[in-house]
């Protein structure tokens, strides 16, 4: 998160960086992550000291994620209807989905991400509800980045063309960067020029110059 950071405040943006419970310093609850849900919480907590403590306006104020912080900013959005814009990088729109190919990989039967997910619902937990994806269909014609490896092997490149294909329906017109040659996160690494070229020219198109 550090790179991408960066990248902005040399670019004049003011940027709020945060950890997700349960991951870098927050507080350990339970250990798990929550398929983006829980995790959207802390987003919008950040998003509302932002706002009512250094008072900075709604339309000022865009979110960043990756993965894991991708499906939670975009949760976050359609929960939150005055979140300005979104640039998620490597995010998923059913996790669902992503899960039965992250365990096939391992050679496991598919059907077990489905008990998985279960079991954690049926004991309260709130997994993968809403989803990424269809949160993004409350998204309007608010600016939206969708950055993703076509050699992604943890979370396929298919995700980010549902995301495409919803927030198109939705009379969206997002931002695409599909990357030919790289895998999970690998844009911002693989082509950091071009990566920071693109992020600060979305978030100055969205929420006005840096310098303002």
């Amino acid at each position: 998160m550090l790179f991408p950071a960066g990248m902005l405040h040399a670019h004049g943006f003011a940027v709020l960086i945060i950890d997700l419970r349960d991951e870098g310093s927050s507080t350990v609850d339970t250990g798990r992550f929550a398929g983006g849900v829980g995790e959207a919480r802390d987003v919008l907590g950040a998003w509302d000291w932002l706002r009512e403590v250094q008072g900075i306006p709604a339309e000022r104020i865009g979110l960043f994620g990756v993965s894991l912080g991708a499906g939670a900013v975009l949760i976050a959005a359609g929960e939150e209807p005055r979140v300005a814009a979104v640039w998620e990088d490597s995010g998923y729109a059913d996790l669902t989905q992503v899960l039965r190919h992250q365990v096939r990989s391992y050679m496991i039967p598919s059907f077990f991400a489905d008990l998985a997910l279960a079991y954690g619902r049926m004991h309260g937990h709130e997994i993968a509800f809403p989803s990424p994806g269809g949160e993004v269909r409350r998204f309007g014609r608010r600016p939206l980045a969708i950055v993703h490896g076509e050699r992604d092997g943890s979370v396929p490149v298919e995700q980010a063309y549902m995301l495409i294909a919803v927030d198109q329906a939705a009379g969206g017109r997002p931002t695409i960067w599909l990357v030919p040659d790289v895998g999970h996160t690998g844009a911002m690494g693989s082509y950091p020029a071009e990566y920071e070229s693109r992020l600060a020219a979305f978030f100055s198109a969205a929420l006005g110059s840096a310098s303002a």
